[in-house]
């Protein structure tokens, strides 16, 4: 699974990516995190297609693609 992981606070989003690690290790499953700065910088990106989920944490935004 591919999440994205978004928000402007850097120490908070690698506070983000290390629960969102941890709650897949226990449950013995692969992920891969990217975590992006702003909004601009994850619009920027080309591989957008590759993710399953985006956490935008400042306004709760959770998407799912199975």
């Amino acid at each position: 699974m591919h999440i994205l992981i978004c928000d402007d606070d850097a120490v908070f989003a690698a506070r983000v990516e290390t629960l969102v690690r941890d709650f897949f290790a226990r449950r013995g499953l692969q992920v891969e995190c990217t975590v992006c700065h702003s909004g601009e910088e994850t619009l920027a990106r080309r591989d957008l297609d590759l993710y399953q989920v985006a956490i935008r944490w400042r306004c709760w935004m959770w998407i799912w693609t199975p």
